[in-house]
């Protein structure tokens, strides 16, 4: 077993924790706000798909990602694009949550979306967890 291996297992590990958390930030706040909110999850026939779907009251869709990456690049954005294609008109807008520091617009013809970082504190919680430290190999 490389080091390599060592080190996708832990990046994997660490963005489950954050879509986790992301997830359940938004279901606790879905429980007492002013409108009714329904949290999905997006999958289409070519697996392209999109971690958190929120759907508001007449069917306004938000979609959501987690991506536990300092940087973002377009490809990031293929989910929510896939969703922004299937919603339609219905298509509100797109959100990336990622561990920069930088607001970041993007858009795909006319679907919008925006990287924005996760709170530093709310990452350091999920990169100290002694589940995913990486561990030194002896060399």
């Amino acid at each position: 077993m490389g080091k390599g291996y060592i080190y996708v297992f832990v990046r994997r590990k660490e963005s489950l924790l954050a879509r986790r958390l992301v997830f359940t930030e938004l279901a606790k706040h879905a429980e007492w706000a002013e409108e009714e909110v329904g949290l999905y999850h997006f999958r289409d026939k070519r697996k392209r798909e999109a971690d958190i779907v929120l759907e508001r009251p007449h069917g306004r869709i938000i979609g959501v990602e987690v991506k536990a990456s300092a940087t973002v690049r377009r490809e990031d954005f293929n989910g929510l694009a896939a969703l922004a294609d299937f919603a339609g008109a219905r298509f509100e807008r797109g959100v990336l949550f990622y561990t920069g520091v930088h607001v970041l617009p993007f858009h795909r013809g006319a679907a919008r979306f925006h990287a924005l970082p996760l709170h530093r504190g709310l990452y350091a919680t999920i990169a100290a967890s002694p589940t995913i430290v990486e561990r030194r190999l002896p060399r």
